[in-house]
C-alpha cells in the first residue's frame, strides 16, 4: 500500500504557494487558483464598551488600546459628566472628534445633544458613529471652527500627525477651509442659552485661547457649566492666556480640578505655566488637563 501510496502522490499532489493559492499537481502539469478559505475578510468597526453598554464604531487608531472608555480612556472626565448632567442637560460638545463624549452624554442620559467637530476627515467619523448607534436623532452636528471671529474661513490641518485633530488655532495648516462662528454666536443660533441645564465641553487642543472673551460673557449664567480642556504647550502665549483667564474664572461660584475639587487660583496658574513637560496633573502626551467653570454649588 505504501507503494501505491507514494506513485499516487508524485502523481497527484496539492500544495499551498505563498500566497495563499492552491496548486494542483497532475504529472508535470499544475493548475493554481485561489481558495476561499483563505481569503482574510476586513471588518472596518469595532465594538466599544461604557458603563456596560456596548458602542459600534468605525476603525480609528484612538480604539486599539481604548475598547473599554470608562476604563481605559480619562475616567476623569465621565465622572464629571455624571455628575453633572442628567436628563434635562442640554449638551454641547466643541471639538467633538469621533465620538467619545458624545457617547458619554447619551450613555448618562442627557435632553440634547449639540456637537461640532471642525476636522473634515473627523466630522465624518462622528457622522458615521453616530449613525451606527441610531443617536442621530438626538444629536445635532456641525462641521465649523468655533473661534474668534464670525463668517470667516479658517486654515485647518494639514500635517500628517494632525490629521484628526479638533484644533483650529493657527499653528495647525492650512489643509481645509473650515467656515467659523464664536462660541456666543453658535449657542444663540440654537437658542441654547436659555437651556434649563446647559453643559459645555471645549476641547480644541490650544485654540481655547480664543475664546476666552465668550467663556467671560457666560460668568454670569447660573444654568451653565463649562468643562474647558487646557492646553499650554500648543498656545502662541500662555503667560497672556493664564492672565486673562484668571482675570475672570474665578467669577464662576466654582473653579474645579479633574477630581472635581476646589482648585485653588495659585495652583492654577503654576498647571498653566509650567516648563515641565510631563506633570503629574497632565496626560500621558503632556502638559494637558481639564477644568469645569460652574455656578452650582458642589
Amino acid at each position: 500500500m505504501s507503494i501505491i501510496k507514494s506513485i499516487i502522490q508524485n502523481i497527484f499532489s496539492v500544495q499551498n504557494d505563498n500566497n495563499n493559492h492552491k496548486v494542483i499537481k497532475i504529472f508535470c502539469f499544475k493548475i493554481k487558483f485561489k481558495t476561499k478559505n483563505n481569503i482574510q475578510t476586513y471588518t472596518p468597526f469595532k465594538y466599544i464598551e461604557l458603563n456596560k453598554s456596548y458602542y459600534k464604531v468605525k476603525e480609528h487608531w484612538i480604539w486599539d488600546n481604548n475598547t473599554n472608555i470608562l476604563n481605559e480612556w480619562e475616567p476623569e472626565t465621565y465622572n464629571t459628566y455624571k455628575y453633572f448632567l442628567d436628563p434635562s442637560t442640554t449638551y454641547v460638545d466643541i471639538g467633538a472628534w469621533v465620538g467619545l463624549t458624545i457617547f458619554m452624554a447619551a450613555n448618562i442620559g442627557v435632553k440634547d445633544i449639540y456637537a461640532v467637530e471642525a476636522n473634515p476627515l473627523s466630522y465624518d467619523l462622528v457622522t458615521e458613529n453616530c449613525k451606527l448607534n441610531k443617536i442621530t436623532e438626538t444629536v445635532k452636528l456641525d462641521n465649523i471652527c468655533i473661534t474668534d471671529k464670525d463668517n470667516i474661513t479658517v486654515g485647518f490641518g494639514g500635517r500628517n500627525d494632525e490629521k484628526n485633530t479638533s484644533s483650529a488655532s493657527n499653528i495647525r495648516g492650512n489643509c481645509w477651509q473650515i467656515p467659523s462662528k464664536k462660541l456666543i454666536t453658535y449657542l444663540n443660533n440654537y437658542n441654547l442659552l436659555s437651556s434649563e441645564n446647559l453643559f459645555i465641553k471645549i476641547d480644541i487642543e490650544g485654540a481655547e485661547e480664543l475664546l476666552l472673551d465668550d467663556i467671560k460673557e457666560l460668568v454670569a449664567k447660573d444654568n451653565i457649566t463649562i468643562y474647558l480642556s487646557l492646553h499650554p504647550p500648543f498656545m502662541n502665549n500662555k503667560e497672556e492666556f493664564c492672565n486673562k483667564l484668571i482675570s475672570f474664572c474665578y467669577d464662576f461660584k466654582q473653579v474645579l480640578d479633574s477630581n472635581l475639587n476646589f482648585l485653588p487660583k495659585e495652583n492654577l496658574i503654576e498647571m498653566i505655566l509650567t516648563e515641565e513637560k510631563y506633570p503629574s496633573w497632565g496626560t500621558k502626551f503632556g502638559n494637558f488637563f481639564e477644568i469645569t467653570l460652574t455656578n452650582k454649588i458642589i
